[in-house]
């Protein structure tokens, strides 16, 4: 399976809407949303209506400002009334954060299939896995690799273990970029890596 990270922006949102392959269970967008205010609500909705599933991070990062997440859940609970299980509720586990903040989303979701993007964090097994006791089904697991440890991880109750890599090398210049380069091979290797999915972040990277 396939796990696009998109940051929610006007031109991927159109792109996504007008993209009827994208259907299906094999594609899971996930959105990291800079904002939920104008017509971003009613494109997310007209992504839904074309059949494709997807899932929108409630503790976006991106944004000035971000998102704030009791929106992101309110919107989340319209999508599903309208649109029932299209969309997956995901939340980012990055550096610094408080596991409390990783149960309340595991408690605001406890019925749902979610994912968790283990971006940049050294909690243990023992505490995620106390963190999210709630929920009643194993979540999707996103690893950013190097984010997290791969034996944490990987002992997460899982319906499926995803690998998330940024293969786009950012040079200071667009005259330092080389005439040519190599396409990131996650694609041909995720499964030999023992990952059931892959993921990544298209074509601009990490931004």
């Amino acid at each position: 399976m396939y796990f696009p990270y998109l940051r929610g922006k006007q031109y991927e949102v159109l792109a996504v809407r007008e993209s009827g392959f994208l259907s299906g269970n094999r594609i899971i967008l996930v959105f990291e949303p800079t904002t939920l205010l104008g017509p971003t609500p009613y494109r997310f909705r007209a992504i839904a209506t074309n059949g494709v599933k997807f899932s929108i991070i409630v503790n976006s990062a991106s944004g000035a400002p971000p998102p704030r997440p009791c929106s992101t859940i309110e919107e989340l609970n319209k999508l599903e009334s309208d649109f029932p299980g299209a969309v997956l509720p995901a939340f980012e586990i990055r550096a610094g954060q408080n596991l409390s903040e990783v149960e309340r989303f595991a408690q605001n979701f406890k019925h749902w299939q979610c994912i968790l993007v283990h971006r940049n964090h050294t909690h243990s097994r023992d505490a995620l896995k106390r963190s999210l006791k709630s929920l009643s089904r194993p979540a999707v697991q996103i690893l950013l690799q190097g984010g997290a440890a791969l034996n944490v991880v990987m002992s997460l109750p899982a319906v499926g273990r995803v690998l998330l890599r940024d293969g786009f090398t950012r040079c200071a210049r667009n005259a330092d970029y080389p005439r040519r380069s190599n396409f990131d091979d996650l694609l041909y290797t995720y499964r030999s890596l023992g990952f059931d999915g892959f993921s990544d972040f298209s074509i601009v990277g990490d931004v």
